[in-house]
């Protein structure tokens, strides 16, 4: 089966007028075909020109049986020199914590293997050292470490460019395309990509073919064409099962399955993993936690939640006894996910804030700052490589020919390198574009939504004003005045732009509650807890965000009660963001079932508006921005009251 062109780029980049481009390209291709089979081979001088002090010397004696693990090591060499195809080393993985608990540790490993791939390369073993670099790559990755992984796939192939090997050159363009996929770079993700394609086209490889078809469905399916994603997930899976490949046909079900489930497939899906016979295999694998995961998540899909918790469960215990990073900090997402669902927002909560950790160490700031840095130094090879083979050229080359050349090559180089600029320029203009687009929007939704709800807090605090004048309580009313006028005052400076200071926020919500307290007299009383890290702290916030709670709690928790209420506002520091809880030790909301029906509209606006400001929030890019309610009991069961825990990311 020969493998369709995918063309990501220019899916992604080209605009539909650019039709020059193509022509000229074509032309460069025709000039250059007759010195074609020169200009792609790859001359080494007897090494790799990369520098070699990437790879850290280790002593010998290190390297022999003398360390007390030699024989393991032995064992697992053919595994480590295998071919990325039959994805040995994954099915590997889940063995590696004895063996490199005896080395001291993942570090230790690393630098065990590292010490081989030197010794490899002071024998001049390119193809060896070139496997074993790819090897520890994929483990590193593996480990969810991927600056180091990215670094080690670009090593192998530095060394394997050297050699002239096509195919290691190919397995290490697609291990950092997948790599740069995890940070979301898919710009440097699609560059890796068409040069694999252009090596896989000539190899005519089914193994490598299918994983590029695979790597394709990612990219194709991060761009939103979930069709195309879908046919070169088909392709993969075809590939694999002509050539017998168990654990590449498991890993093409999990990605083809996850693609019906995002079209709401879940049918297409669970029959593709449980009706088929999918290939035997005696040990669990990360294919095996993948393809649990897409069942959770197609049983979560039909509403079947004993069989969707069961499947999560199991792939959680593969991923952990793998030491799966991707598949851990997934697992915790989901079922943070899952007791949300089913209404238990305490364990949601708390596997939450577990992901959040995970998600940080994987793909936090210093990792970002490191990716940077390998791609600053990979840009500077790329530019070595290509100077080397246009000297390579001009030697081989006769003199006549290349003088007769130089001048066309220049005109076409220089008009690539014209209309290339130009399609990054307007690409990236139109991709800032609709960026600040959707933000105007998601920032206009929000003030509406803010806009509802002031009306109704207005009401309610004029029939407070209206009932110490009609009770000729003139002091009452004069204070009830100067509060809602302070009140007032910021909530119209805070109206026009969403966001509000801290400092700010606490004074309106202390404001409101003292309005409310002078209206409800001793029905309640309230506190206000600040931790001091806070006090002084100059951020902007989320605005009128607290207060529809703090209202809801007083109206529908605290009124009418036959003993007197108590309300406690807290606001505390919380990774990046604020956690503000508001509880009560009213009726709970199921007892106030009643009243909310009443109070109907205003209810239903100040929650529904609060839960979709939230979401628009996130649609900005502050995913932190969460909300969790739980209800309060008594050890007989009845009601204690009512917590709810809202999350205010710092807006920038």
């Amino acid at each position: 089966m020969s493998l369709i062109k995918t063309d990501l780029r220019k899916r992604r980049l080209l605009p539909g007028f650019f039709v020059l481009p193509g022509v000229v390209i074509l032309l460069f291709f025709l000039l250059g075909c007759e010195s074609e089979g020169a200009e792609d081979q790859v001359v080494s001088s007897g090494g790799p020109s990369f520098d070699q002090e990437v790879t850290r010397k280790i002593p010998v004696e290190f390297l022999t049986d003398t360390a007390g693990y030699g024989e393991k090591v032995r064992e697992l060499m053919p595994v480590l020199r295998s071919d990325p195809a039959t994805r040995e080393l994954e099915v590997w993985y889940d063995r590696k914590d004895s063996l490199i608990t005896e080395m001291g540790g993942m570090e230790e490993f690393a630098d065990y293997i590292n010490g081989l791939a030197s010794i490899a390369l002071d024998n001049k073993d390119f193809e060896d050292a070139a496997k074993l670099k790819n090897a520890l790559a994929r483990i590193i990755y593996l480990k969810g470490d991927y600056p180091e992984a990215l670094q080690l796939y670009n090593d192998a192939f530095e060394i394997a460019k050297s050699q002239g090997d096509s195919k290691m050159m190919c397995w290490n363009l697609l291990g950092q395309a997948n790599t740069l996929i995890r940070f979301h770079d898919f710009d440097q993700a699609v560059i890796h990509f068409d040069q694999a394609e252009k090596l896989v086209n000539k190899l005519k490889e089914p193994s490598i073919s299918s994983h590029l078809l695979l790597t394709g469905a990612i990219l194709e399916f991060s761009t939103g064409t979930v069709d195309s994603a879908i046919y070169f997930a088909e392709g993969a899976l075809r590939l694999a099962r002509e050539e017998k490949l168990g654990e590449l046909e498991k890993y093409s079900l999990s990605n083809l399955s996850y693609l019906y489930i995002s079209q709401k497939k879940y049918e297409q899906a669970i029959e593709l993993l449980v009706e088929r016979e999918l290939p035997a295999s005696d040990e669990l694998t990360i294919s095996t936690a993948m393809i649990n995961f897409n069942l959770y998540e197609a049983y979560l899909g039909k509403k079947n939640y004993t069989k969707a918790y069961a499947c999560l469960m199991e792939g959680c215990q593969v991923s952990d006894s793998l030491r799966f990073a991707f598949g851990i900090s997934f697992c915790r997402k989901s079922l943070s996910e899952y007791y949300e669902e089913v209404g238990d927002n305490e364990k949601a909560l708390a596997y939450f804030k577990e992901y959040h950790t995970i998600n940080e160490e994987q793909t936090g700031l210093k990792a970002k700052s490191e990716i940077q840095s390998i791609r600053a130094k990979q840009a500077l090879r790329e530019k070595d490589w290509e100077i080397e083979r246009l000297l390579l050229v001009e030697e081989e080359q006769k003199q006549t020919l290349l003088n007769r050349r130089r001048a066309m090559y220049n005109v076409v180089i220089g008009l690539v390198v014209f209309f290339g600029i130009l399609f990054l320029l307007i690409s990236a203009r139109s991709r800032v574009n609709i960026a600040n687009k959707n933000r105007v929007i998601a920032e206009t939704k929000v003030r509406l939504l803010k806009s509802q709800m002031n009306p109704h807090f207005l009401f309610n605090a004029i029939t407070g004003i209206q009932n110490f004048i009609l009770k000729s309580k003139k002091m009452d009313a004069y204070n009830y005045l100067g509060k809602f006028s302070d009140l007032l005052r910021t909530i119209a400076q805070s109206s026009t732009t969403g966001s509000i200071a801290l400092n700010k926020e606490i004074g309106l919500i202390e404001t409101y509650l003292e309005l409310e307290k002078l209206r409800f007299r001793d029905s309640f009383v309230f506190e206000l807890n600040v931790a001091d890290s806070l006090r002084d702290l100059d951020v902007e916030i989320p605005s009128m965000m607290v207060q529809p709670i703090v209202e809801n709690a007083i109206q529908h928790g605290l009124t009418g009660l036959s003993y007197q209420g108590v309300l406690t506002v807290s606001f505390k520091p919380f990774e990046n963001c604020i956690e503000c809880v508001v509880e009560d030790n009213g009726r709970g909301r199921a007892a106030a079932g009643g009243a909310r029906l009443q109070a109907g509209r205003h209810l239903s606006i100040s929650t529904s508006n609060t839960q979709e400001t939230l979401k628009y929030l996130q649609a900005l890019g502050y995913t932190s921005a969460r909300l969790f309610i739980e209800d309060l009991h008594h050890p007989d069961g009845t009601a204690a009251g009512t917590r709810a825990r809202i999350y205010l990311p710092f807006l920038n």
